[in-house]
């Protein structure tokens, strides 16, 4: 394939301007989510202890699951379908697939609310040991009713960023509900409420945002409705509207399958708390729980990038140009790289020191943040490859790799947990979250023609491996896991980092980063742009 990272490559550079502009905003967003989920942890793990933070935790858990349940794989299906409806000229059909997309949603979501509600109890048993478990039964019951409002808000959400833009997903999910969060919970536990009041700090949020998410959708919806029947009439009139139901049946064929996926895949998240609670006690569950939510500080990172380039993805190979699919996925890889293997790097060898602002017993988690952490850089060497292999309509297969994926964390997770206890739990989760992204970039290769990697790859791995590893592995040798020893590594590594990455910036295509932060159209034309420049009959 040429390389498209010549400068007449006008179609790349434009994908990258979008793609690079969403990710800005997600990044923006996604350090003001992490920030709040920190302070979240840090709040709940210093005013209740390992004990006290496993049954929060492990409550929170259980409504995140469900809920991810719920949103039956409408999600994916609205960034993959509004998208490719526009550019092949229906438009027309967007309001009638939110119909049949979120009414399931919502109806789904109230039973199992319900559902939760009445098992509570037993589910608890199942999840948590020890003295906590009737706090767990507290927070469930009371975040039960808010699992349909959570869904739909999540899914509106979704069929927002089909649109082109992440403004509504940031404002409600990165910024609003992680920053005022904590400053709830601090309020809740300083004047002396339960574990109730507690739960509904957590909750109420989400009340909001599920407003904030309708005026969105619906403005947006309106909007381009107007752009593409009214500036572009020859983009829309290419068939006559369908109905409801062969909408539906079309919408659903490719949902279907991700919403298992999707279930499959939150539960992988967050099934290694809930194993652990189960398998071992609350406290155990708790200090794991600290520890591996710190992932989050550079997974936030690949977040805005699946994003951000899941409507380019859908897009380009709706009108089969699988060369610019590939090469706006490696180059998005490899800027995603750059920062997240150096945090991974540095979150793996002074595990001990970041551990330690939770308090003396979280330290107890150095090991499991070191494996996970270092599981993560395969994560981000591979990049959004689920979210292209989604984007080519292949929801089965990521089906089958969340189905291996929850089998290798089951069956790790009992064989090892109950032995070596947070060990075992951190090598379960380690080899569950790289089994399910190597098995999507096989497929990927193999299925969509498209190559993970990349010649990038390489540059960005041993930068970050020479310039920020190995003096951590030193300063660390030397000093310990200690606030100067970490200084010393910050000091060394930084400087030599950005000096090697900017003498690659030609193979890293950086050019392409500069152009695309420096101006052009605003978030909400991204879309736009592609229907005006690229509309291509159904065929």
């Amino acid at each position: 394939m040429p390389d498209p990272s010549a400068e007449d490559h006008r179609g790349l550079r434009s994908d990258l301007r979008k793609v690079t502009r969403n990710t800005v905003l997600r990044i923006g967003g996604g350090s003001a989510s992490g920030l709040g989920r920190f302070a979240l942890t840090v709040v709940v793990a210093r005013s209740f202890g390992a004990s006290g933070a496993g049954a929060f935790f492990s409550g929170l858990a259980v409504f995140t699951f469900v809920s991810i349940v719920c949103e039956l794989g409408a999600d994916t299906g609205f960034v993959r379908t509004i998208p490719r409806f526009r550019a092949l000229g229906r438009t027309e059909e967007i309001r009638r697939t939110l119909v049949v997309g979120l009414v399931p949603v919502f109806v789904i979501s109230s039973l199992l609310a319900i559902a939760l509600l009445a098992f509570a109890a037993p589910l608890t048993r199942l999840i948590a040991g020890g003295a906590g478990s009737g706090t767990v039964i507290a927070y469930i019951r009371t975040l039960a009713p808010f699992v349909p409002l959570s869904a739909v808000s999540t899914v509106m959400l979704a069929a927002t960023i089909g649109y082109g833009t992440v403004v509504p997903t940031v404002l409600v999910d990165n910024v609003g509900k992680p920053l005022i969060r904590p400053i709830l919970a601090a309020v809740v536990i300083a004047v002396g409420a339960g574990a109730t009041a507690l739960a509904l700090s957590w909750a109420l949020p989400i009340v909001v945002g599920l407003g904030v998410a309708s005026v969105f959708l619906f403005t947006m919806t309106r909007r381009a409705e107007t752009i593409d029947l009214g500036v572009h009439p020859a983009a829309t009139a290419v068939a006559p509207v369908r109905s409801y139901r062969e909408l539906g049946s079309e919408f659903w064929r490719f949902s279907a399958p991700r919403a298992l996926a999707g279930a499959l895949e939150g539960l992988l998240v967050r099934l290694d708390i809930l194993l652990v609670g189960g398998l071992a006690t609350t406290a155990i569950a708790g200090i794991y729980a600290a520890s591996s939510r710190l992932l989050g500080l550079g997974s936030f990172v690949l977040g805005a990038v699946i994003t951000a380039i899941s409507p380019q993805i859908s897009v380009a190979l709706a009108v089969d140009d699988h060369d610019r699919a590939e090469a706006l996925f490696q180059t998005c890889t490899w800027w995603l790289m750059i920062p997240s293997w150096a945090i991974y790097l540095l979150l793996a060898i002074y595990s001990p020191l970041v551990l330690r602002l939770f308090g003396t017993q979280f330290e107890r988690g150095s090991l499991v943040l070191t494996l996970l952490s270092l599981s993560m850089l395969v994560t981000m060497a591979t990049g959004p490859v689920s979210s292209v292999l989604l984007m080519g309509g292949f929801s089965v297969w990521n089906l089958v790799n969340s189905i291996a994926g929850m089998t290798a964390m089951v069956g790790l997770n009992v064989l090892l947990v109950p032995r070596f206890g947070l060990t075992g739990a951190a090598i379960a989760g380690s080899v569950a979250i790289m089994s399910v992204q190597l098995a999507a970039a096989i497929e990927v290769w193999f299925l969509l023609r498209l190559e993970p990697l990349g010649r990038g790859f390489r540059t960005v791995a041993l930068a970050a491996l020479g310039c920020v590893g190995a003096p951590a592995l030193l300063s660390r040798a030397i000093l310990g896991p200690t606030i100067p020893g970490f200084a010393l590594t910050l000091i060394v590594a930084v400087p030599a980092y950005l000096f090697v990455l900017r003498r690659s910036a030609t193979a890293l295509r950086f050019a392409m980063l500069r152009e695309a932060l420096r101006g052009g159209k605003g978030a909400y034309r991204l879309v736009d742009e592609v229907v005006a420049d690229r509309v291509v009959p159904e065929p």
